[in-house]
């Protein structure tokens, strides 16, 4: 009695059905293969975008690429040659149709299919592998002071190594001879269980990939408001989590005997995984340049509300900076403050803009006189900065005298 588990092996027939019209693969595309179709194309379009704006960002700031960035152009190759892999299955119209159609209306397109399934397959492993190699090398960049992040990092990378490994070993032998994927001659193991443990030792890894750097971020001296804005900025994964969950019930309701009807879904939800982590790992590489048009947008809006209020006013709020010091002349007491005085916890930075550090050009002017008595010290200078369109000079005269003994 043949195993209910397996492919069809050596020998077997294929009965004969008689299609039913509206099932026929001829003119007919189910809702659901179309709907996902649109739904690759349009992620892996903003996929690509943000691929450009990193390369973009690296070249014009760090001059170079990093290891992390070579990672991810392998990965983002990857997860591109997959999702293509699935919308060509997906025009052939093998999907949202049995099996035993495909095979008496259309034999040849489920031979294509079963190739590209394949293709697609080793695709999705690299592209996983490669992707959170990125992603941790990049964290080790940013944050890999501690000893003990740098040894849960390197652990992590070594599970993803081997979690890939196993894959491709499971994927290159479910099936002997190898092309019995799309012969459907010879001995094919089911594919449930080997697809089921890797999704499912993925997720386990992506949570704590994502739960890593979180406890850095949380301890970070700096306003809550920006502290927020980058635990939202780097727990954008567990959106991958939560895709990568609908996957795994995918493929556990899914029916590899008829492999093409559902075909769909398993293509959507892995493409979904893959190309989201594309996004995901642009995201702490250019979410600076992503703020410019946010920040250029707001402050024509407070410019033109400024302006109304006013009545043509030139001077107008959006063009006030925050007085850090209101008096030019400051004598200094030669008596140090105490402990209790200094609170050197709850500190600002200087510079504190909405716009990018990183685009800072300063430049400063010292000047210094002095006379013979008493001892006069005049400094003055000029801070300029610029950031994008963003551009802010402060001038500054600060003068002390202190009688000689």
């Amino acid at each position: 009695m043949p195993d209910p588990t397996s492919t069809p092996q050596i020998g077997s027939e294929v009965p004969s059905i008689n299609a039913v019209p509206t099932l026929s693969i001829i003119g007919n595309t189910p809702a659901s293969v179309l709907g996902s179709t649109i739904a690759l194309a349009v992620f892996l379009g903003i996929a690509l975008i943000l691929v450009i704006m990193r390369v973009y960002v690296r070249l014009t700031r760090a001059g170079r690429f990093y290891l992390n960035d070579y990672f991810f152009f392998i990965g983002a190759t990857m997860a591109t040659a997959f999702t293509v892999c699935s919308m060509i299955i997906f025009a052939q119209g093998v999907g949202g149709h049995h099996v035993l159609e495909v095979v008496e209306l259309v034999p040849e397109r489920l031979i294509t299919s079963m190739k590209l399934l394949i293709a697609a397959e080793f695709c999705w492993v690299l592209s996983v592998a490669f992707l959170k190699l990125s992603i941790l090398h990049l964290y080790v960049q940013v944050f890999g002071v501690d000893r003990r992040f740098l040894w849960a990092a390197g652990i992590l990378a070594f599970l993803v190594v081997l979690i890939g490994i196993i894959a491709i070993s499971l994927g290159a032998t479910n099936c002997k001879p190898f092309p019995a994927y799309w012969t459907l001659i010879g001995h094919c193991v089911s594919f449930k269980p080997s697809f089921l443990a890797t999704g499912i030792l993925n997720l386990v890894v992506d949570l704590f990939i994502l739960i890593l750097p979180m406890l850095k971020l949380w301890y970070l001296h700096m306003a809550m408001s920006k502290k927020l804005g980058l635990l939202f900025v780097f727990g954008i994964g567990f959106g991958i989590c939560g895709i990568s969950a609908w996957r795994i019930q995918v493929i556990s309701d899914y029916d590899f005997l008829d492999i093409t009807y559902q075909i769909q879904y398993l293509g959507l939800t892995t493409g979904l995984e893959i190309v989201l982590g594309v996004i995901i790992a642009c995201i702490p590489i250019v979410h600076p340049a992503l703020l410019k048009p946010l920040i250029l947008f707001l402050s024509l809006m407070t410019r033109l509300i400024s302006l109304t209020r006013s009545k043509g006013t030139t001077d107008t709020a959006s063009n006030v900076l925050p007085a850090h010091n209101t008096s030019k002349n400051l004598r200094y007491s030669k008596t140090k403050p105490s402990e209790s005085q200094l609170d050197r916890k709850n500190f600002q930075k200087l510079y504190n803009h909405l716009y990018p550090m990183s685009d800072l050009n300063v430049k400063s002017q010292l000047t210094t006189c002095a006379t013979e008595d008493p001892i006069t010290i005049t400094r003055s200078g000029l801070d300029e900065e610029s950031g994008g369109d963003v551009e802010v000079v402060r001038r500054w005269d600060v003068q002390y005298s202190a009688k000689q003994v």
